[in-house]
């Protein structure tokens, strides 16, 4: 919690911002948006679980089928939390309980591309960071075309600790075309 505070001090005119805030074991991520952009974060410490069980009762059909048919463990732990912490920014951005966003927050994985089935026709963008090789991170945007499109992305760590660009794991939207900013 003390970490999050420490997030929230160093952001100028928060009054004007949508903000989201996240935290797994000793890390906390902290997301803010100019308004009307709506937004939700979830950062995820990787650590070991029994992701096929927990798959089974938390996340759609199509994705348990995807995480069983993985059979390197470590890339079965890197698709579970990249689901998983998609499914929480979007409950954030969404306004959803995380009951409703697991089971309408679907993620499908053909030949290869991830696509989204969301309970929204308004435009979103999503990105899925690894900050570090055991975190993931997931920023959700949402709203006008103009906005999620437009407004640039920045990551900053506190206190300074890397000077790494984060790894993109994941990224998707609901536009047509990007460029012509419609959804």
């Amino acid at each position: 919690m003390r970490a999050s505070r420490s997030l929230i001090a160093h952001i100028p005119d928060l009054a004007k911002r949508e903000t989201s805030l996240s935290h797994s074991a000793s890390y906390a991520a902290f997301a803010a948006a100019p308004r009307p952009l709506e937004i939700g974060v979830d950062i995820e410490k990787i650590r070991p679980r029994a992701f096929l069980d927990m798959a089974r009762i938390a996340f759609s059909e199509g994705e348990f089928e995807y995480l069983s048919a993985i059979d390197d463990r470590a890339e079965r732990s890197s698709v579970f939390y990249t689901l998983w912490t998609l499914k929480e920014a979007f409950a954030k951005a969404l306004t959803l309980n995380f009951i409703d966003a697991l089971r309408n927050c679907v993620f499908i994985n053909s030949n290869g591309h991830w696509n989204a089935q969301l309970p929204t026709s308004r435009c979103w963008r999503a990105t899925v960071f690894a900050p570090r090789p055991l975190l993931r991170l997931a920023l959700v945007r949402l709203g006008d075309p103009q906005l999620v499109s437009d407004t640039p992305l920045e990551t900053r760590e506190w206190p300074q600790e890397s000077n790494d660009d984060w790894a993109v794991v994941m990224e998707l939207g609901r536009t047509s075309d990007w460029a012509r900013k419609e959804c």
